[in-house]
């Protein structure tokens, strides 16, 4: 049984909980059951074929089919994957019912046998098919399902053991309900890692000591999932809370007390804990699948992009040198995912002399003709060819190709206590180009508008992200570079 352990520095209401199955570094977790799902998808995909190869490997020690062989292979394959699918087998809360699997995995692996060879049949092509390959392919891929089926209980049971398929969740609650709710998601739902619960009071604002632990605890522990265990009647608190909680990657879940009237809040849909419905009031922008698509994007794009214009790098870097003293680089601290800062490159553009200092509180947006900038770095920026180090940003990790642009730390402190949602945009990682740019927001801020339509643009992006829509802002990008007018 877990124990709760108190840290010295943690604030009152804040509890911090000890699992067996926590381990001391907690990563961002690649896989989950969502995943887990898809690779099994892609696994029944795969064995179908690999029964098929197997017959006529064993039997003649070659690879190959006559032409009709591949077309009822195909069609056989489509045909079970997709009732594989109808039939729920790749269902999160199906993955560990292993009678249930193996039974529909064998009666629509057999359907979709016979209805391939009723087509065959029907099209007068059935002699064109070897019996013996058949009745092979159809005995070896069923082995194959049902050992996949028999593998996936252990690899779940040893995936949970690790703290893989565990959903990492912090509870907010206040009074019985809140604690309640604690002691049910503990011990009825074996799904779920709880990290820790704070306690609220509806009757005043959190103090800032608690806000800020929240931040760190949430950086610190990687939470997924935020729980508020707080009555219907309490929507101010509610409100107060989602406007903290949306500046960081979680989803959020309201799991109230029933017994009370309900009361309309953002609602996103309905999630389970412990056998409990809760609304979801906030989704995560990128779950497992996506955010592992945006990775190997990047990453793969990413260092592509940097190794072909390696020569434009090196020719940016010599004429830097010899046109101003200084740094070919200049790194400046900007605020990321989840808020947390890091250092970005960028071809220097202005005099060593007359560039922002560290230490300096505000950093001055720059403005048209602005004398910090030099002829060369003129161009640079105009062009946007200072912005290309930052694939070095990419590779590393730090940022994306696409995603709202980085700012420097100063305008991240002056912006977020001026404009409310402007903290949200670090749900995600920040990018070299992003929808804002291609939409015209970009250069001088001369007014608090600008920003709000800029951050407006980023959360629209934010919403509607998949790799097709980075493509499509990749290629507008490069339209806008040869005749943008709002840089420099």
């Amino acid at each position: 049984m877990a124990q709760r352990v108190m840290d010295a520095t943690t604030p009152a209401g804040f509890r911090v909980l000890q699992d067996s199955r926590l381990r001391s570094r907690i990563g961002r977790r690649l896989l989950s059951p969502t995943l887990l799902t898809h690779f099994l998808r892609l696994a029944d995909f795969l064995a179908i074929f690999l029964g098929a190869l197997l017959v006529p490997l064993l039997r003649e020690g070659k690879l190959g089919f006559a032409s009709t062989e591949t077309l009822l292979l195909l069609g056989v394959a489509l045909c079970a994957s997709n009732a594989f699918s109808l039939a729920g087998l790749y269902d999160e809360s199906q993955l560990r019912r292993t009678g249930r699997q193996i039974r529909y995995v064998i009666t629509l692996w057999t359907a979709a046998m016979v209805l391939g060879l009723v087509v065959l049949f029907l099209a007068k092509a059935s002699t064109d098919v070897s019996r013996l390959w058949t009745f092979g392919w159809y005995l070896s891929t069923a082995v194959l399902l049902v050992l996949l089926r028999l593998g996936l209980v252990r690899a779940v049971a040893a995936l949970r053991d690790a703290g893989f398929l565990l959903r990492r969740v912090l509870v907010v609650g206040h009074g019985a309900h809140g604690h309640a709710t604690l002691e049910r998601l503990r011990k009825e739902d074996p799904d779920i890692l709880t990290l820790g619960y704070l306690e609220v009071d509806p009757a005043r604002p959190m103090p800032d000591s608690q806000v800020a632990w929240l931040t760190r605890f949430l950086q610190d522990k990687r939470v997924e999932h935020v729980v508020l265990a707080l009555p219907w009647s309490d929507t101010a608190r509610a409100a107060s809370l989602l406007g903290k909680l949306r500046r960081h990657p979680v989803s959020v879940s309201f799991l109230p007390g029933m017994d009370e009237a309900a009361s309309p809040l953002p609602l996103k849909g309905i999630t389970w804990f412990a056998d409990r419905p809760a609304l979801r009031l906030i989704d995560r922008p990128l779950d497992e699948r996506k955010y592992l698509l945006k990775s190997l994007e990047d990453r793969i794009l990413g260092t592509l992009l940097l190794l072909g214009i390696s020569p434009l790098l090196l020719a940016i870097a010599a004429a830097i040198k010899l046109t101003s003293k200084g740094p070919v680089f200049f790194r400046q601290a900007r605020v990321g995912f989840h808020g947390e800062q890091f250092r970005v490159f960028k071809f220097r553009s202005m005099y060593t002399d007359l560039c922002d200092r560290p230490d300096q509180g505000f950093v001055a947006h720059t403005t048209r003709n602005d004398p910090r900038i030099t002829p060369l770095g003129a161009f640079l920026r105009k062009t946007s060819l200072d912005e290309l180090p930052q694939l070095i940003n990419v590779v590393l990790g730090d940022m994306s190709l696409v995603g709202p642009r980085p700012h420097a730390v100063a305008h991240d402190d002056h912006y977020g206590a001026l404009i409310d949602e402007y903290l949200s945009r670090h749900r995600v990682k920040p990018g070299i180009t992003g929808w804002a740019q291609v939409n015209g927001a970009r250069g001088e801020i001369s007014d608090l508008r600008q920003m709000e339509h800029r951050i407006r643009l980023d959360l629209e992006y934010i919403e509607r992200w998949s790799v097709s829509f980075d493509v499509q802002i990749l290629f507008q990008t490069a339209g806008l570079l040869a005749r943008d007018s709002n840089a420099y």
